[in-house]
């Protein structure tokens, strides 16, 4: 019977196997579950571009600028910190116009879509500063209608 390898063939075929296994291997290796966080930033004009967004997917975070159509996209590894069910927060901002939403992280498939809108900030000291002078106004009326109440 004719031999159809050598011990050295056998051998050459055996080391090419061995890496090609190795080097193969890894191809088909399952990639790491990631947690997609995406959306739109919108403003008064609709549609913002160059956004600065910042996106905390519990105790990670990531920063991101919009795209021309105001969409953004980030993604984080899954882990404990950021997994299925974990609030997402994403801040946004551009040229003095700010805001914010939240939302959590779905099952299947792990994404979060978080849709912001900006607008003008108010200015919370307004309120107070109408509440402060009505509040004094109403007082100095109080006191006139005592005052004038004792002269009767």
């Amino acid at each position: 019977m004719k031999k159809v390898f050598d011990s050295s063939t056998a051998s050459k075929i055996s080391v090419f196997g061995l890496i090609f296994a190795l080097t193969i291997a890894p191809v088909f290796a399952e990639a790491p579950d990631l947690v997609g966080v995406f959306g739109k930033v919108t403003g008064p004009g609709g549609n913002v571009s160059g956004a600065d967004v910042e996106v905390i997917c519990g105790d990670l975070s990531d920063n991101t600028t919009t795209n021309g159509g105001g969409s953004y996209y980030v993604t984080f590894n899954q882990t404990e910190l950021c997994h299925e069910g974990t609030i997402v927060t994403v801040n946004a901002s551009k040229e003095g116009l700010s805001g914010s939403n939240t939302s959590a992280v779905a099952e299947d498939p792990r994404k979060a879509k978080v849709d912001v809108f900006i607008s003008a900030n108010e200015v919370p000291e307004f309120g107070l500063i109408t509440g402060a002078v009505a509040g004094l106004a109403s007082a100095g009326s109080y006191l006139a209608l005592k005052r004038r109440s004792k002269k009767a």
